[in-house]
C-alpha cells in the first residue's frame, strides 16, 4: 500500500483545512503531512477550504465536514 500525502497551505489552515488535517492524523497516522505557506492553488485556498493529496488530487469544499469526506474517500480508494 502507497504511503499517502496530504498538503496544505497555512494560510487555508483557519478557513478549516487545519481541522481536517487533525482528523487525518488522528484516524489515518501513516498519512505523510505537509505544511506549506503557499501551494500556488489561492483562487481556491483563499475562499475554501482546501488539501492538497498526493501531489496532483486539490481536493476542495465549502465545509471542513464536507473537506473531510472527499479526503478520506481519497485515503481510502
Amino acid at each position: 500500500m502507497e504511503q499517502h500525502l496530504v498538503e496544505y497551505c497555512k494560510a487555508n489552515a483557519p478557513l478549516g483545512s487545519g481541522e481536517v488535517v487533525t482528523r487525518i492524523t488522528q484516524q489515518f497516522p501513516d498519512v505523510r503531512i505537509e505544511a506549506w505557506d503557499c501551494l500556488d492553488y489561492c483562487d481556491i485556498c483563499c475562499r475554501r477550504p482546501c488539501v492538497l493529496v498526493d501531489e496532483r488530487n486539490c481536493v476542495s469544499a465549502d465545509t471542513p465536514d464536507a473537506l473531510w469526506t472527499l479526503v478520506e474517500s481519497h485515503l481510502l480508494g
